[in-house]
């Protein structure tokens, strides 16, 4: 089944429904009134609080908070991270401009793509890869601006992946280097792992991967991201495990069952998975991911390690995991799992009042409710690797 062509519709009604868009409105005054100019990143400042605005059809404060990302961030020492740098700001941009129909008044993305090919074409691997500071962040802003420069982007991306991949008896795979580790993990595995979740491992390179192999960079992309699949596959753990996934395997030892949530475990794997399987077409990549799903459904909330409402780890998170793959599938058991963490978020929200940005606060938690009470596909969550970049 494909997470492209089913339409969307709202799960939350009645008084679920009433809830969540009393909590949109409370959240996104928060976020917009303790959103710190100084901060300019996707995961916790202006660009991010700009995503949540431009989704609410706030465009004039959504340009106002562009354009202050940019500023704040051109005043600084620039990085290419999609969730610290000009990568977030450049892709909240381009989210803004397909949302409002026209570009940002200052528009930063030519600047910023410039800037971005300069940096990959001089890219020395040092293992940073990832979705949340490294080349993939990069390559999904560049299939979402799309164009000669997000092409141009897109291509260099897929050329470091393929630079930095390391075949294995299953597949292939991007190692963390121990220098990028921090000291327990170091102890555990002091010759660097292999991380496998969404936010810093590879399920987000198999869902780029896909993207890019579907449009203009075929061969290279199919070949890798076939290897990554048939190595991801082949890292389960035992069914007695509280999840499929670890939160990552080495050498010297596997980490821990992963808990519930997008940054690390079953739930954002799956999601990332049906994208790929998606775009390439892929009926058993479709069948693994949807098996993924139910192993996380049939998780019990106790053991989820959820303990705030945020979307990198916490309950809004999961009820927006489970709607994508409510939404991709037509299975109403995921439906079922998304309102009772819907409901979980909604409950936690007065408790977590000292966070307001996308990834782990109030705009991230505010657009996942937005997205479970309306019938318009989110384009938003495509920065977490759960959705098409390019719709």
């Amino acid at each position: 089944m494909s997470t492209v062509s089913r339409g969307w519709s709202p799960i939350l009604e009645g008084e679920d429904a009433t809830r969540a868009q009393r909590a949109i409105r409370d959240l996104s005054g928060r976020a917009l009134e303790q959103a710190d100019p100084r901060d300019h990143s996707l995961a916790s400042g202006t660009a991010g609080l700009s995503i949540l605005l431009t989704a609410l059809g706030r465009f004039a404060e959504a340009e106002d908070a562009i354009t202050t990302a940019f500023d704040t961030c051109a005043a600084g020492e620039p990085t290419a991270s999609l969730y610290a740098g000009m990568a977030g700001i450049g892709w909240a941009a381009n989210y803004y401009a397909s949302i409002a129909r026209r570009a940002p008044v200052d528009d930063p993305r030519l600047p910023i793509d410039e800037a971005l090919v300069e940096l990959l074409a001089d890219w020395t691997w040092a293992g940073d890869y990832d979705l949340i500071s490294g080349l993939v962040g990069v390559g999904v802003y560049g299939l979402a601006r799309g164009q000669d420069s997000g092409e141009a982007i897109v291509e260099l991306v897929v050329e470091r992946l393929a630079q930095g991949a390391e075949p294995r008896s299953t597949g292939l795979t991007w190692r963390t280097p121990p220098e990028e580790l921090v000291a327990e993990q170091r102890t555990q595995a002091p010759s660097g792992f292999d991380n496998l979740g969404v936010a810093h491992g590879v399920p987000a390179v198999i869902s780029f991967l896909a993207q890019a192999a579907a449009g203009a960079h075929g061969a290279e992309s199919a070949r890798l991201v076939e290897g990554a699949f048939d190595w991801l596959r082949a890292q389960q753990l035992g069914p007695d495990s509280p999840s499929a996934f670890a939160y990552w395997t080495g050498p010297e030892a596997y980490g821990d069952p992963a808990r519930a949530a997008w940054c690390y475990g079953d739930p954002g794997i799956a999601a990332a998975l049906m994208v790929a399987a998606a775009c390439a077409r892929r009926t058993d990549w479709q069948r693994f991911a949807v098996e993924l799903a139910d192993r996380a459904a049939a998780r019990p909330a106790e053991t989820s390690g959820v303990d705030d409402a945020g979307l990198c780890h916490g309950a809004a998170g999961l009820g927006h995991l489970f709607n994508r793959c409510f939404q991709a599938t037509g299975s109403t058991r995921y439906a079922d799992v998304a309102r009772s963490w819907f409901r979980v978020a909604i409950d936690m929200l007065d408790r977590d009042a000292d966070n307001f940005g996308f990834l782990g606060g109030d705009a991230g938690v505010a657009l996942a409710l937005l997205s479970a009470t309306s019938d318009a596909r989110p384009r938003w969550d495509a920065v977490l690797a759960i959705s098409p970049a390019r719709p």
